[in-house]
């Protein structure tokens, strides 16, 4: 007979929660992804920019003064979601140890009963 996870609800309630914060931490790879190219598209169109200025050799320095300030933002923006994901890391982690402990104990019941 095949064993369910609805028959033991504290182990469910631990995958739920496992399960939860992996989730959580996908969409928060997705921000991190969909915020790098935002940054990236911006340095690139800047830098293009900047790099036609200089081949006509009429580069005011304003542009490459600006350049940086472009996209410190969007780093301050990258620290954050990067301090996020190592809390989240630290609550999977803890997720996932309370599940393969809960897991354990009922595998170490399964087999008990079957003896």
């Amino acid at each position: 007979m095949t064993k369910l996870i609805d028959q033991y609800v504290d182990l469910k309630h631990h995958a739920v929660n496992y399960l939860f914060q992996i989730d959580d931490l996908v969409q928060n790879f997705y921000k991190l992804k969909d915020k790098l190219t935002e940054i990236l598209f911006n340095i690139e169109t800047k830098a293009c920019h900047c790099n036609s200025l200089l081949a006509e050799v009429n580069i005011p320095l304003a542009p490459l003064k600006k350049l940086p300030s472009s996209y410190s933002e969007g780093f301050f923006f990258l620290e954050g979601i990067i301090i996020e994901f190592f809390k989240h890391k630290k609550i999977l982690y803890e997720h996932n140890k309370i599940y393969s402990l809960a897991l354990k104990e009922v595998e170490k019941a399964g087999h008990g009963s079957s003896s």
